[in-house]
């Protein structure tokens, strides 16, 4: 509930009006007897406070009174909302001055809270007078609190006379700083150069009008230059994918060179060899043909032989075979029309080219008027009868008809260059492709990425095998990082409940120290203008607070230990409950509270009597703390199951599966139990796991039931 300060006079609660004074201070504070004692000190030295005893009210007050508010001075471990939480609420709304008050004095703490925008720290205990000087300090200073004028990516400073481009510092001379501020306040305002110099420079500047425009143009180029980093990475990624193409450019440009030169070569072999290798190919023609000729008998050609000669003739050879008196015996296309022609050729060719037939026979390659021919000269003897043989082919018509030759095939190699440039182009793209995609899974991996696999690419082994090679090391790097950061993990979770639980000892020592130091203080100061007696009476209590928690904590660093090798006895659990029942009947009463209890007769066990009394203690207190004024609790004993349950029940919010587990951690604090040191489900859970037992936590219809059970003896 909020409350207003010591008298409650000046200050209305909740959603009331602030009376005017001094300076309104709004403190959040969950210690009651602490706040009381700083507030009335504070109002005692002409301050107006407004109190809140947890983190939602404060923050609900805070926002009621936002604009009247002067100074806050903040707890960090706070029911509700913790402390630094509403620091970062505050600061959404409101640039007030912010003191922590708090017993957490770590390194930690300080810089944590100074990072969401505390403007000052104090750790407890501390002297009373000590807080009014950091007051005091800070509202002198309130007039000069940090502004900050935001125009798009541009920001400024006054206080600092900085200048800031998407959160850059940028360098600016005065001038230019003037003149970036002056703009910045005159946003969407038209305004001449004569107006801003009179502004800038002042009145009596005589200077050209145009240094306004040559200052501007020297602010756009400082402020223009906080964007390079993001053209550079445009280029690294543009030089990136120029990469890939080059790759796909260097296959594609190799390929084409291979087909060239296999073309190209194709071709000037073709020219070069075609006509020399025609001519060797028809000289063995020639040569089979002449051996044809010497098997057959010449004096008289039938059907066969004629047979032979058209086959001949059909390979583009011509026979001339006249006997010694030059007479024809046989000449290709002869015919009884054309015989005397013949006869005179005949007569021609062997007197022309008689000393041809007197050498061996042997194929000749003439080259006369541009008429490329090949020969070939005989002569046989068949009997008494000799004979003279000519078989010729006329090259030049196969040369003809291999020019034609030439341009189609001019044609295909043109065609063929084309589909291999367009197949080739496909086939880079096709092989580059899985090459760039395992290149980029590579760039991935140096950038710490273990999450990106390759594919499968079935259709080339040996990138398949590559992929499958990265992506075994990926997941092996994975595995191992995962394992890390598991073990880094429960190391972080371990160091933070082990920081938790000494932040909460400190604080459970250090709130009370601070309680009677402030108390103290002010009963010197103030003497009979305050309520004594309550001061001593709180004084007293806070002392026995603090000696009860110490042993507590002797008492627990050993516990585990000794708990290994306590002894244990039989024990009638029934008149230890029964007991416990009236140990707090007292206290029971004391907060109104309504209790029911059905316990058992006759419920015996084997364990240590006074580490079971101490758990069954803890689950009472628990249930004691959680349970709201008028409220009810039950605790029972029964038998069940050949064990004896021991509950506590009480009226309270149900518990999420996530508190059921973390509530029995040594180091776990809940929201409710902020300002306790959070060992007693704890002690519960050692004591009796250690002594055989089982416990456990249930929610029920309108709360929550605690519960522990042993073995029945």
């Amino acid at each position: 509930m909020t409350k207003t300060g010591g008298t409650g006079k000046n200050l209305k609660s909740g959603k009331g009006s602030i009376s005017v004074n001094k300076n309104v201070i709004l403190l959040i504070e969950d210690e009651e007897k602490l706040s009381r004692t700083l507030a009335e000190y504070l109002e005692l030295n002409g301050y107006r406070v407004l109190r809140a005893l947890n983190g939602l009210e404060g923050l609900s007050m805070f926002y009621d009174h936002m604009h009247e508010v002067d100074l806050i001075l903040l707890d960090i471990m706070l029911p509700g909302m913790d402390g630094s939480e509403i620091l970062k609420e505050i600061r959404k709304k409101s640039n007030a001055p912010v003191i922590m008050v708090t017993a957490r004095d770590s390194i930690h703490d300080q810089l944590l809270n100074f990072a969401n925008g505390a403007d000052d720290y104090i750790t407890k205990p501390y002297a009373l007078a000590i807080v009014k000087v950091h007051i005091e300090a800070i509202l002198k200073r309130a007039g000069k609190q940090k502004e900050r004028v935001e125009v798009g990516h541009i920001a400024v400073e006054p206080d600092t006379w900085r200048v800031y481009v998407d959160e850059k510092a940028i360098e600016t001379t005065p001038k230019e700083y003037e003149l970036l501020s002056y703009l910045i306040k005159n946003k969407n305002v038209v305004m001449t150069r004569d107006s801003i110099l009179e502004s800038v420079w002042g009145y009596d500047y005589s200077g050209d009008t145009r240094t306004v425009d040559t200052l501007v143009k020297q602010l756009r180029r400082k402020i223009e230059v906080i964007y390079v980093r993001c053209m550079v990475s445009v280029i690294y990624l543009k030089e990136r994918k120029m990469k890939q193409q080059k790759l796909r450019a260097s296959m594609l440009l190799m390929e084409l060179m291979f087909l060239l030169i296999v073309v190209g070569g194709s071709v000037l072999l073709y020219n070069m060899f075609a006509p020399a290798y025609y001519r060797h190919q028809k000289s063995r023609v020639i040569e089979k043909a002449y051996e044809e000729v010497k098997r057959m008998d010449l004096s008289g050609i039938g059907d066969e032989e004629m047979e032979t000669f058209k086959s001949y003739e059909g390979q583009n050879l011509t026979f001339t075979i006249a006997n010694k008196e030059m007479d024809p015996v046989y000449t290709t296309g002869s015919s009884q029309d054309n015989l005397y022609q013949e006869e005179r050729q005949v007569h021609r060719n062997i007197v022309v080219y008689r000393k041809f037939f007197e050498k061996d026979p042997k194929v000749q390659f003439w080259n006369a008027r541009g008429k490329e021919t090949l020969w070939l000269f005989g002569r046989l003897k068949q009997g008494d009868e000799r004979y003279f043989v000519c078989v010729k082919e006329n090259v030049q018509k196969v040369y003809s008809a291999l020019f034609y030759t030439e341009k189609f095939l001019l044609l295909v190699v043109v065609f063929s260059l084309l589909s291999g440039c367009a197949f080739m182009y496909w086939q880079s793209r096709r092989i580059a492709k899985p090459i760039e995609e395992l290149s980029g899974v590579s760039q991935k991996l140096t950038e710490r990425d273990f999450s990106v696999r390759a594919k499968d690419y079935g259709t080339y082994q040996e990138i398949s095998v590559l992929a499958h090679n990265f992506n075994t090391m990926a997941d092996e790097i994975q595995d191992y990082i995962q394992k890390l950061e598991s073990s880094k993990d429960a190391l972080e979770r371990f160091n933070k409940m082990r920081n938790d639980f000494t932040a909460n000892i400190t604080h459970e020592l250090k709130t009370p120290l601070a309680v009677i130091s402030g108390q103290i203080e002010l009963l010197q100061a103030m003497g009979d203008k305050v309520d004594q007696d309550y001061y001593f009476s709180s004084i007293r209590e806070e002392v026995q607070k603090m000696s009860d928690m110490v042993g507590n904590l002797l008492s627990i660093s050993s516990m585990e230990h000794e708990l290994e090798n306590v002894e244990k006895q039989r024990l009638n659990l029934s008149e230890t409950v029964e007991y416990m029942m009236l140990k707090y009947d007292a206290l029971f009463h004391k907060k109104n509270l309504k209790i029911a209890s059905e316990i058992e007769k006759d419920c015996r066990i084997l364990g240590n009597r006074e580490y079971i009394e101490q758990a069954a203690g803890n689950y009472i207190m628990n249930a004691f703390a959680h349970c709201g004024e008028g409220r009810h609790m039950k605790i029972s004993l029964a038998k069940k199951d050949g064990k004896a349950v021991f509950g506590v029940y009480n009226d309270s919010e149900p518990l999420t599966d996530e508190e059921k587990r973390k509530i029995w951690e040594k180091y776990y604090q809940g929201e409710e139990q902020a300002g306790h040191s959070g060992l007693g489900l704890h002690i519960v859970k050692t004591v009796v796991t250690m002594q055989g037992g089982e416990y456990g936590v249930e929610n029920e219809k309108t709360g929550v039931r605690f519960w522990f059970s042993f073995p029945l003896v």
